[in-house]
């Protein structure tokens, strides 16, 4: 070979050395933040699910509580219930848990309610005909004037209000997760592409390097 040629030679492979190791550094670095996308959206994927998760278990709390003030509401409205309607919606709103639920934003006045609600169920759980009239919280024949008829009355208006908060709440966090996603995938999949291409365009430099050396 003639001293210009192996410069030629020289130049070229050095030239192709240093464009593979530079595409190889690329393509780690590329295949790092598919990892890293990939990795982050499975992370986004297990917290979205215990937030819906925690979401259905909420909400169908709240739609019972709702649904066993409704029908205590209708009982205690009418002028002389019956004691076995009222001992009824007493399971109901035991059932519901409706004085825990009321203790969740914690306030005095909350507690107060709680006390209250708690005091009527108790006592209408114990009531027999002739002491039906002392369940705590009723007024003789004037259920709807009780202390307990107003209290379910706000707290069922409390529930609902609460209820649409957490579903717009469940509906804003479902939009944003969808958008992480559609972004991470996004990223994820032009990663694989530019991998591809690295690949290609290294066997390339491969096949020059080679058909040099011959």
């Amino acid at each position: 070979l003639g001293e210009a040629r192996i410069s030629e030679l020289e130049a070229t492979l050095g030239e192709t050395v240093a464009k593979i190791k530079e595409l190889k550094s690329k393509r780690k670095a590329t295949q790092e933040e598919q990892y890293a996308d990939q990795d982050a959206l499975g992370e986004a994927n297990e917290i979205r699910m215990k937030e819906n998760k925690e979401f259905h278990e909420a909400e169908t709390d709240m739609l019972q509580a709702i649904d066993a003030c409704k029908n205590a509401i209708i009982v205690l409205s009418k002028h002389n219930p019956e004691l076995a309607q009222v001992k009824s919606i007493a399971r109901m709103l035991q059932t519901a848990r409706v004085p825990q639920l009321i203790l969740k934003n914690g306030g005095a006045l909350d507690q107060f309610r709680a006390k209250a609600l708690k005091e009527f169920l108790t006592g209408a759980d114990k009531a027999s005909e002739s002491s039906f009239l002392g369940i705590p919280g009723m007024q003789s024949y004037a259920p709807q004037s009780g202390q307990v008829f107003g209290i379910l009355k706000q707290m069922k208006e409390d529930f609902e209000k609460d209820l649409g908060e957490e579903q717009e709440s469940e509906k804003k966090a479902v939009e944003e997760f969808e958008k992480l996603k559609a972004g991470k995938e996004d990223e994820i999949e032009t990663a694989k592409k530019a991998i591809i291409q690295f690949d290609q365009d290294l066997a390339a430099l491969a096949e020059t390097n080679a058909e040099a050396m011959n």
